[in-house]
């Protein structure tokens, strides 16, 4: 997927793993990105400005997409969010087809990681890992004070051959995790 000049058109599908909102920064720029994946990994699509708010619609998530002409640049690690050094950002003359599919079952690219490893990654790295549940505490809800908003949080802690560390597990995805920690007591990420 990757080219070696900047502008990259590809016919291959790529389902879409994640999605921001679109986002106001400074007086009147906006930015959106999301993050793609194939069988060689991830990479964060990126839109600024007019292309935010064109493209926008266009990628929602559990979508598959083509992109035509998107500029390849090296990632900065500063916002990056996915594996990928890379990302492409969106242009002006790139072109989004979207897909939709019956059943979205997007191929991804597992970079397990030991869990005495992850204290080195980045802030806001994604990983996957997988270990034993050690410790499954309830589940619980606070309501923020500055915004009125409900949140409800669920920690637990795991563990593999290296280490363990704590997780918390926050909102809908609270209740999408219940079968797994009573099912069975082994988690993967």
């Amino acid at each position: 997927m990757i080219a070696t000049t900047n502008i990259v058109t590809t016919d291959q599908l790529f389902p879409i793993i994640y999605k921001s909102s679109l986002r106001q920064y400074s007086t009147n720029d906006k930015v959106f990105d999301a993050i793609v994946c194939d069988l060689s990994g991830d990479i964060i699509i990126v839109a600024f400005n007019e292309e935010a708010g064109r493209s926008d619609n266009i990628m929602t998530l559990k979508k598959n997409i083509t992109i035509q002409s998107g500029d390849v640049r090296m990632v900065n690690q500063k916002f990056n969010s996915s594996q990928s050094i890379y990302e492409i950002r969106l242009i002006p003359s790139s072109i989004i087809n979207s897909y939709k599919s019956a059943s979205f079952n997007p191929v991804i690219k597992i970079k397990q990681h030991q869990i005495i490893n992850i204290y080195n990654l980045f802030h806001g790295s994604h990983v996957d890992v997988q270990g034993t549940i050690v410790y499954d505490d309830e589940t619980t809800a606070n309501i923020s004070q500055s915004t009125g908003q409900s949140h409800t949080r669920r920690p637990i802690k795991i563990k593999d051959d290296t280490g363990s560390m704590n997780v918390t597990i926050w909102n809908e995805k609270v209740n999408s995790k219940k079968t797994i920690f009573l099912s069975t007591p082994f988690l993967s990420f």
